[in-house]
């Protein structure tokens, strides 16, 4: 009789452990659920973020420098900046501005936005311009 009164308390005991830990579980859920929700950030701020490729390879970099540039490069697998997408602060003035460049890194393509005006030019294989158009923005 006395095993018997025994099994009994261990049984209790296993139903109020099991319970227990229904208990505990349940409530660690809702603490993890409570705490996501809580954790979701709205806003990110870095001076500079870069995108890497599956082995490592900076591709995309956003990025700014203090009262000079922001923009973004876009980066080939071999490291090389081949397009810049920048507003910055330059000698000629505050321009936006579109750079593409070939494998060799000269500006190939370049598309700026000063003031009212409009440039476009087109590079040779050097990168000296072989074409460049000019739009003052004003009425002719």
């Amino acid at each position: 009789m006395a095993a018997n009164n025994e099994i009994q308390v261990l049984r209790r005991e296993v139903r109020r452990l099991k319970w227990a830990l229904g208990v505990l579980g349940v409530g660690l859920l809702a603490v993890f659920l409570v705490g996501a929700g809580g954790s979701v950030h709205r806003d990110l701020t870095v001076r500079k973020l870069t995108l890497i490729d599956d082995q490592g390879r900076s591709r995309v970099v956003l990025f700014s420098k203090p009262d000079e540039m922001a923009g973004a490069a876009f980066i080939d697998p071999e490291g090389r900046n081949r397009i810049q997408i920048a507003t910055a602060i330059a000698a000629q003035g505050d321009y936006a501005g579109i750079q593409l460049r070939d494998v060799n890194g000269a500006h190939r393509i370049d598309l700026k936005v000063r003031d009212t005006e409009a440039f476009a030019g087109l590079g040779d294989h050097e990168g000296n311009a072989v074409s460049h158009w000019k739009h003052s923005g004003k009425k002719q």
